[in-house]
């Protein structure tokens, strides 16, 4: 199964990291918890403003919209590499409309579905716990479930004239 989407992040905290390579890393390891990641890219220039706040990091040719809980704070200058720390989640439809033509480029990519984990609350009281299933697809549910969604980025025939 393969999907369109586009990556937004929310982050905790982020710091220059001056060159680098793009990267990946999880940092918690457990399913228990909420899936937090550290990432490494570039900062985009955004050619205007957008309303929306926040900036965009470029990691490894793909656009991730970042925001934060201060939108007051200035975003890290463009070309800076940083390395934040965060989850991603997908991006809804109105960052896509309103970034695409800030960046003169696309954001949303085709991404093949590898696996589905579905994370099952398991605390009370405010805990955040979950239990790690697996999962066919992404089903609304009424108990506040989450899913980690393990993607692999592919390329086609759409994808043939962007940046990589």
């Amino acid at each position: 199964m393969s999907v369109t989407l586009t990556a937004h992040s929310y982050r905790w905290d982020h710091v220059a990291e001056g060159d680098r390579r793009p990267e990946v890393v999880r940092a918690t390891s457990s399913s228990d918890q909420q899936a937090e990641i550290f990432l490494t890219g570039v900062v985009l220039p955004l050619n205007g403003t957008s309303e929306l706040g926040g900036w965009v990091l470029d990691l490894a040719g793909v656009p991730i919209h970042v925001t934060a809980q201060d939108e007051t704070e200035a975003a890290p200058d463009a070309g800076t590499w940083v390395r934040l720390r965060g989850t991603v989640s997908v991006a809804d439809d109105y960052v896509v409309d309103e970034l695409e033509p800030a960046l003169r480029r696309p954001m949303a990519y085709r991404w093949r579905v590898q696996a589905i984990t579905r994370l099952v609350p398991t605390g009370g009281h405010g805990e955040r716990r979950f239990r790690a299933q697996p999962a066919e697809a992404i089903v609304r549910t009424a108990e506040a479930s989450g899913y980690l969604v393990d993607l692999h980025r592919t390329v086609t025939g759409d994808d043939a004239g962007r940046s990589r």
